[in-house]
């Protein structure tokens, strides 16, 4: 007869290694799949890699996924399996598109900004006019700034404080869009790339905007697109993804993942819509952009939703991970 008290080792393991999430698939699957990408782009482009540049980065998420390995199936740590694994992920299709995104270009795929610009106007939206309009004072333009290269790192800050509240669901939803949206916009643009709104309307140096507004990736893509002995150097990369809007998807992921939580998700949905309009004077988009990057991102999430049977398995393992901690398990194995 089993008596009770604190669970046996065998138990906890077996509790702590939930069946991944929709979400935990989604997004491992999309860094997975975007290795032979990045290895195929690498090789087409025929450019050589700076190995030095990448190592700090490569040697941060192996140590990261090898945390979150450890934690996750030999010593069971919710909170310390969550946060390495989220960082891993992120960190892994980040390094990924940056080389598929940046090799493409040395693929000279044509430009698609024409194409672009005449879905705007059949939209009956003037893109130039609006980058100007944006253009009020230096201050709007600083604090447009501000929201928009804010981005990336409210991503990670945000999915790093869900994790640190054992907001599972949540965290990995919001990895698994950044990870998957993030690679499908780079893969997307190798064959499809553009330059950008302001770019391709000749609008440089506006007053009210910082310099650079809509203009700040020319450099990178000259580098790889055209330069002589262009090598992949992450000191080179910029953010030179037009089409479609990275910049929007993550206006939708923080405050889809901080829904319900108070001021935090009010104060995120202003972020986001700060970022939406940034993308226009300070990122250089067409509106096209914006509705393909919310699109993306749509798919994304629908993947990432939890379906009826695997719903259940969470919402009971963590049933019994709460009997756990009140101590109120028989020191037996889990029976199913």
């Amino acid at each position: 007869m089993s008596t009770i008290g604190q669970p046996s080792s065998s138990a906890k393991d077996r509790i702590v290694s939930v069946t991944p999430s929709a979400a935990y698939r989604v997004g491992w699957l999309s860094v997975l799949g975007a290795i032979p990408i990045a290895v195929s782009v690498l090789l087409a482009s025929g450019m050589k890699v700076v190995v030095a540049g990448f190592l700090p980065l490569m040697a941060t998420t192996i140590f990261l996924l090898a945390t979150h390995i450890f934690y996750r199936h030999l010593r069971p740590d919710p909170r310390l399996q969550l946060c390495s694994g989220l960082l891993a992920m992120m960190i892994a299709a980040s390094l990924l598109a940056a080389v598929i995104s940046h090799g493409g270009l040395r693929l000279r795929y044509p430009w698609i900004d024409g194409s672009l610009a005449a879905i705007d106007g059949f939209m009956g939206i003037d893109t130039p006019a609006l980058a100007l309009a944006l253009a009020l004072d230096p201050l709007w333009g600083k604090l447009l700034n501000i929201a928009y290269v804010s981005s990336f790192p409210a991503a990670f800050l945000t999915a790093l404080a869900l994790g640190a509240r054992d907001k599972d669901q949540r965290a990995w939803e919001l990895a698994a869009g950044f990870s998957a949206c993030i690679i499908g916009a780079s893969a997307f643009a190798v064959f499809f790339p553009a330059l950008g709104n302001m770019v391709y309307h000749g609008i440089d140096m506006v007053e009210g905007l910082p310099s650079g507004a809509g203009n700040y990736h020319l450099s990178a893509v000259a580098y790889f697109r055209d330069g002589q002995n262009a090598a992949l150097d992450l000191a080179q990369f910029s953010g030179i993804v037009t089409m479609p809007s990275f910049h929007m998807v993550m206006a939708l992921l923080v405050p889809h993942a901080l829904r319900g939580t108070g001021w935090a998700g009010w104060s995120a949905t202003l972020w986001s819509v700060l970022i939406t309009i940034s993308t226009i004077g300070i990122g250089g988009h067409y509106i096209v952009d914006l509705i393909a990057g919310a699109g993306l991102w749509a798919c994304v999430a629908w993947l990432c939703l939890e379906r009826r049977g695997s719903s259940i398995a969470r919402i009971r393992t963590e049933k019994v991970r709460s009997v756990f901690d009140a101590g109120m398990v028989p020191n037996a194995s889990l029976q199913e």
